[in-house]
């Protein structure tokens, strides 16, 4: 009987093979590296949703945090770029209908303003302005569960907002000049696959 391979030392391997090949890696840490640190503050929440900037920066340190190429930093003089935003609004329309004009699901529409600042020159590399990002849920007549669905969807609009951060920091700000290729899709990599650098 063969031995089989663990699934996250088969990945790294896979992984340092294309690194080796000149492609573009930020899972693995080559000589050609461009390591950074970042700072991530606490959006400021213009919502009556309590604990949304709490989720937002969570998420947001879950994905950094998959790449041993950033370093966070709990002080923004420390770090050499900083992310900071703001939850503008969040409305939930009803979109779908049951028996007797019931609600069957809800959509949270939620309106962030955020940008990615390089300290040194105190720019913006990048940013967007009120940018909605939707997501729907089932409504039930539990209202404690109700209130659970749409705290899900709001926390799981708060996951892509977040990768989509990391993605460009990864894919534009990170990337070495001349390396090929796009970055492996993170969900890929295992969480016990990549070590955390996170520095106060």
């Amino acid at each position: 009987m063969r031995p089989r391979i663990p699934i996250a030392i088969l990945t790294l391997a896979l992984l340092g093979l294309a690194a080796g090949c000149g492609y573009y890696n930020p899972y693995v840490v080559r000589q050609d590296s461009k390591p950074i640190t970042v700072h991530r503050t606490l959006w400021n929440n213009q919502t009556t949703e309590l604990g949304l900037d709490t989720v937002f920066l969570q998420s947001m340190s879950r994905w950094l945090r998959k790449t041993p190429l950033i370093t966070l930093k709990d002080k923004a003089e420390d770090a050499e770029y900083i992310i900071e935003g703001e939850i503008v609004s969040v409305d939930f329309p009803e979109t779908s209908y049951g028996t007797g004009k019931q609600a069957t699901q809800v959509r949270a529409d939620l309106v962030v303003s955020f940008s990615v600042i390089e300290r040194a020159t105190d720019k913006p590399l990048w940013q967007k302005k009120n940018y909605t990002k939707s997501e729907t849920y089932f409504t039930t007549g539990d209202t404690m569960l109700m209130d659970t669905n749409r705290k899900k969807a709001l926390a799981k609009i708060a996951d892509q907002l977040a990768e989509e951060i990391y993605l460009h920091f990864i894919n534009t700000i990170m990337r070495p000049p001349g390396q090929k290729g796009a970055a492996p899709p993170a969900r890929r990599v295992t969480e016990s696959s990549t070590k955390t650098r996170t520095s106060r």
